[in-house]
């Protein structure tokens, strides 16, 4: 069956008025009659007489045609299909670098399958194939593109017919599999590889203290996310990384809002004196003097940064800036990414004698830090050049949110001011964590029975139209020419 994907393309097809119009039109010549009366010696008029009738049959229906297949084309028809589902091998599916764990931990399991003609390929953008020939050298050299592990099953899904079987040997690790959903027509099963328990910890960071010591970061993977500890040395202390040394240099810029830059510069104090990291924070009157050392630029004032000024911040700046222009009065609650709330924080609160209120935020980046209840972003981060940009689609004011007068504002802040340290005080980080192959396999088995009944397939016809296209084209340039020619 044939459908079309662009219904408002066949408004094309109203040009066939043209060449009908163009052949129905017939004007024949007058004829200037000789009578003999003497009352009408006069110079006679010419008369004309008109009629509408087709000249050329065959011209008109390959101009017509041609002008409808155009309108097709515009469409874009494709050719609609159900192939019913059928269990049958596919792929195996794994990174080429993990190899060599895999093959300790799933050696019976991708021993089995490469015998029952599973096709191995590398779990990498285009999924490339993979010669097991000798894997001491074939599995030691890296994916050629990694992707999101979503982004790769969506890609999956379009390529195997419906009820293919799919193994995908993947790291246990949850930040692999945000946003990741079952495929709709595919048969995937997840075999996951557990984390080799030597590297379950490791040295994540180490910094100098304002008393001249020196704290080390020592992060823990644990069945529930990772976790990190704290050791405090002396500074004649060698850690295994570079030791932070560096002072960060916050500047606050708000020329009409120094009430909102009051709450701010409390914030950051805060962090300072939090995690004994030396930040030096002061207010700017005058946006020309900042600090080619600044770190961090909070512009609390409702006025825009001009190309310039954003053109003149230092290399790595990380910009934090209110946004928006259209407020909006909602009751929601601050939420991490994940969708998890920031401890309970109420942010935007609406109640019916005093509004909390927001900036519509319908423009706003994809990649937000923190969102509302509605999932949209309430802080955005977007990489702009040199510098990393914070859009925050709200104020730092009691009549916008509560969050000025607790100390949940202080984690809010601290993953703009120290961003490598926001996981090590405010939150855990659960990238590292592992999921439930159960879990993963049961969603998929439940995608698996109410899909894979049958599947739609769409094939492009296009390729088609233009072929008879180009033939009616050629075919009506020959009839014109010869009628040309005979008339000639």
């Amino acid at each position: 069956m044939i459908q079309i994907l662009y219904p408002l393309g066949l408004l094309a097809a109203l040009g066939i008025l043209v060449p009908v119009i163009i052949h129905l039109w017939n004007i024949k010549s007058g004829k200037t009659l000789k009578i003999g009366s003497v009352f009408l010696l006069g110079t006679p008029t010419n008369q004309r007489s008109r009629s509408f009738r087709v000249q050329d049959w065959p011209l008109l229906l390959l101009r017509t045609l041609l002008i409808l297949l155009a309108a097709m084309l515009i469409a874009e028809p494709v050719y609609v299909s159900t192939q019913k589902a059928t269990k049958q091998a596919g792929w195996v599916l794994l990174e080429k670098a993990e190899f060599s764990n895999i093959w300790k931990q799933e050696h019976a399991t991708l021993d089995s399958l490469i015998k029952a003609g599973y096709k191995i390929h590398d779990l990498a953008y285009d999924f490339p194939k993979i010669e097991v020939k000798d894997s001491a050298t074939t599995f030691s050299t890296p994916s050629s593109g990694k992707l999101p592990y979503h982004a790769l099953l969506k890609q999956l899904d379009h390529l195997h017919p419906a009820g293919t079987n799919i193994h995908i040997f993947a790291a246990n690790e949850r930040g692999n599999f945000r946003g990741v959903e079952p495929a709709k027509h595919l048969n995937v099963h997840w075999e996951l590889l557990q984390p080799d328990s030597t590297n379950s910890t490791w040295l994540a960071a180490a910094y100098q203290l304002q008393n001249g010591g020196v704290r080390t970061l020592e992060a823990v993977a644990g069945d529930k996310g990772t976790y990190y500890k704290t050791t405090q040395t002396s500074t004649g202390a060698n850690p295994e990384i570079p030791i932070d040394t560096a002072t960060t240099v916050v500047q606050l810029y708000a020329p009409n809002n120094m009430a909102d830059a009051e709450y701010v510069r409390a914030a950051v104090k805060a962090i300072a004196q939090y995690t004994e990291r030396k930040i030096s924070i002061a207010v700017l009157t005058d946006i020309n003097k900042l600090s080619p050392q600044t770190k961090v630029l909070f512009w609390l004032s409702d006025r825009k940064l001009t190309d310039a000024q954003r053109a003149a911040l230092p290399r790595g700046t990380r910009l934090f800036s209110y946004e928006g222009d259209k407020v909006q009065n909602i009751k929601s609650s601050i939420q991490d990414a994940a969708g998890v709330a920031l401890q309970n924080v109420t942010l935007l609160k609406s109640t019916q004698n005093a509004s909390k209120k927001r900036i519509d935020n319908a423009a706003a980046p994809d990649k937000g830090i923190w969102i509302d209840g509605t999932g949209q972003p309430v802080l955005a981060l977007t990489r702009e050049g040199k510098i990393d940009h914070y859009r925050f689609y709200s104020r730092f004011r009691p009549d916008w949110t509560e969050m000025v007068w607790s100390d949940q504002m202080v984690y809010f802040l601290l993953p703009v001011v120290l961003p490598e340290s926001a996981a090590h005080y405010a939150f855990r980080d659960g990238q590292k964590a592992p999921v439930s192959k159960a879990d993963l396999n049961n969603a998929q088995q439940i995608a698996a029975d109410a899909n894979l009944k049958s599947q739609v397939v769409a094939t492009d016809v296009s390729p088609w139209f233009w072929y008879l296209l180009l033939l009616l084209f050629l075919t009506e340039r020959w009839i014109t020419y010869n009628k040309r020619k005979v008339v000639s």
